[in-house]
């Protein structure tokens, strides 16, 4: 909780949401404030990372002000339809009216100082203009005080908007609501949210704008055409890259990594819309809807999940190292995952075999094999390989995992004597050194511990396979 100004204090809670602290941050000193309210308030850029933007350095000082609300706003840079916080105390907080004459000083400040430049081809008011937006949304109050949103998630619960109860459809927060959306470039409002306000303002009598605003995002280049599978599928309503997975077999993040020019993102609530046509990934030997709770260790210690340690990672390698990514990244590239490799798509509209579209490469292999004659292995690297790389003179990393396609994470951790940096790996190569691009599956499991007992055997302690479960 924040106190009113001058007020008896009461203390916040200490953690800070970390998902966006690249940026966003507590503000530690910054002179410049936008605003009156006695928040501690946010950075939406960080000053070092300003002085990198070709911009003026007004626009710098105004890109580098305070805004003075309470740090759940800053979660609104993500753009999403912004629901009910099922809190009164929370909503008030992140709704007081300070905030938002901050977040105005904030986007009219830099709108002024900043004009004629971009930040990546967008406008230099992006972020701030999603936290608006933002805000907004989340603090639109109907006639008697209550929060639209609150009200909104009490309506009948309905398959379509086409279904909704004629009042609640037509009540002033729905409408409001839509039309506020429609009304800001910085909202996720778009051709499915036009429909919807279109059919409202037909079937309750009303009229307004209902145009979807002009994009503040560059311009991508179109390769709608693109496809290495040539296997295309077309959404219909309602669906989402999580339901397509699990539908078709594949990775949502495979399907988002196919799509960037027609997915802004598959977020387990990003509905696609629908006819849009979609790049098909290879299909998945099998794949897991990730629920909230799991981790990698969880998944792979599961008997019926049939998996090894390490299994996440080597079919989803966009967990990255450890799987530090695996809760992280799903805001982006959704929830299903493959439970094991990747296999080219089935395309029977075409009697040809396709040459080109590489194959799906498993970086592990299965039998150990000697390092080349004459080739020295550095302390650190795995000897359970079966692959080699021998480096050269002008070698480096990033060649390296170029022409033996393994990842850089991969890398390090078969060949612990090269660090974990990736921009100071190149040097600590040795040219006549064999580094293994190719370890075994096995290479973490313990080697077999010699057990003294009334007769000689060996005991080995390591992994143990799960049992077969009925399917």
């Amino acid at each position: 909780m924040v106190s009113p100004r001058n007020s008896t204090p009461t203390y916040a809670r200490d953690n800070v949401n970390g998902f966006l602290s690249s940026i966003l941050a507590w503000l530690q000193g910054s002179k410049e404030v936008a605003g009156k309210r006695a928040f501690p308030g946010f950075l939406i850029h960080q000053p070092d990372d300003v002085i990198e933007f070709d911009v003026p350095e007004n626009c710098q000082t105004a890109l580098t002000q305070r805004v003075l609300c309470d740090w759940d706003v800053s979660d609104f840079t993500r753009p999403k339809y912004q629901c009910s916080l099922e809190s009164r105390s929370k909503t008030d907080l992140i709704c007081d009216a300070g905030c938002g004459k901050s977040l105005r000083s904030w986007f009219n400040n830099v709108e002024l100082a900043c004009r004629g430049y971009t930040l990546g081809g967008a406008v230099p008011m992006l972020w701030a203009g999603y936290i608006w937006a933002g805000y907004n949304e989340t603090c639109l109050k109907d006639s008697s005080g209550q929060y639209c949103n609150d009200v909104i998630s009490k309506f009948t619960r309905v398959s379509d908007y086409t279904k909704m109860p004629r009042g609640e459809m037509c009540s002033t927060c729905y409408v409001e609501r839509l039309a506020m959306m429609q009304a800001s470039p910085y909202s996720i409002y778009d051709d499915y949210y036009e429909r919807q306000l279109q059919y409202n303002y037909t079937k309750c009598g009303l009229k307004g704008n209902t145009t979807v605003p002009n994009s503040l995002m560059p311009e991508l280049e179109d390769n709608s055409l693109d496809c290495g599978t040539d296997e295309w599928y077309t959404a219909s309503t309602g669906e989402t890259c999580d339901s397509i997975g699990l539908k078709r077999g594949v990775s949502s993040a495979s399907l988002f990594i196919l799509n960037q020019y027609r997915l802004p993102n598959c977020s387990a609530d990003a509905m696609i819309e629908p006819s849009t046509k979609l790049c098909m990934p290879a299909k998945c030997d099998r794949v897991h809807q990730l629920r909230t709770e799991e981790d990698c260790h969880l998944i792979e210690s599961n008997a019926t999940n049939k998996l090894l340690e390490g299994d996440i990672q080597l079919y989803n390698p966009w967990v990255g190292y450890n799987c530090i990514n695996l809760q992280e990244f799903t805001a982006v590239y959704g929830n299903i995952i493959c439970f094991g490799p990747e296999f080219e798509q089935n395309n029977t509209s075409s009697n040809s075999t396709d040459t080109t579209t590489p194959q799906p490469f498993n970086p592990y292999t299965y039998n150990k094999i000697a390092p080349p004659k004459g080739a020295k292995v550095p302390q650190g690297t795995t000897e359970r390989c079966g692959r080699w790389h021998v480096a050269g003179k002008e070698d480096s990393c990033a060649h390296i995992c170029a022409v033996s396609s393994i990842d850089i994470d991969l890398l390090f951790m078969v060949n612990t004597g090269l660090g974990t940096d990736a921009a100071a790996c190149s040097a600590k190569l040795v040219a006549g050194n064999a580094y293994c691009v190719g370890p075994n599956h096995d290479w973490k499991v313990p080697y077999p511990q010699r057990t003294s007992v009334s007769t000689t055997i060996y005991i080995t302690d390591g992994y143990m396979w799960p049992a077969e479960t009925g399917e």
